[in-house]
């Protein structure tokens, strides 16, 4: 009996056949022009609008500066017309402490605004400049609202 070499022997290890991909792209060297009344492809584009930033601490601010304005105006009122300056006195202190609550709750609502537009990719040049005027005002308050009450208290 004479071996072919076609067959395989018993035990030997036989290297697997090459890879070959089904369904290949095939590539040609020509470029195809679209041809007149075929749809082409169109790029669409939509343009979503930001959302309008709103925050409940505006709506707190004008609470608490139309408060400050009436218990000013209350106190300025009774005090002249009773010759009662120590009411005019806490009114005026009073109106300064609503007032500085005011100012800090728009540093929280320009804070928050900034945060908003810099995740929207705009620019927070005002809310930065509004914190930091809301900032300097408060200070300015603090001061005066205890000037107001070393006052009433005689220190």
């Amino acid at each position: 009996m004479q071996d072919s070499s076609d067959s395989q022997r018993i035990g030997e290890i036989v290297s697997p056949p090459p890879s070959v991909q089904i369904n290949a792209p095939q590539l040609t060297g020509s470029v195809q022009a679209p041809v007149m009344g075929q749809p082409t492809m169109q790029q669409n584009v939509v343009y979503i609008q930001m959302p309008k930033f709103k925050h409940q601490t505006r709506i707190y601010s004008s609470v608490l500066f139309g408060v400050g304005i009436l218990i000013y105006i209350l106190s300025t009122v009774f005090a002249i017309g009773n010759n009662y300056y120590l009411l005019f006195d806490i009114g005026y202190g009073t109106c300064c402490m609503f007032f500085n609550a005011a100012f800090v709750c728009e540093i929280v609502f320009y804070y928050n605004m900034m945060q908003h537009n810099q995740s929207y990719g705009k620019g927070t040049g005002w809310a930065v400049t509004n914190i930091v005027l809301a900032a300097i005002l408060t200070v300015i308050g603090l001061f005066i609202a205890l000037g107001m009450f070393l006052t009433i208290l005689g220190l």
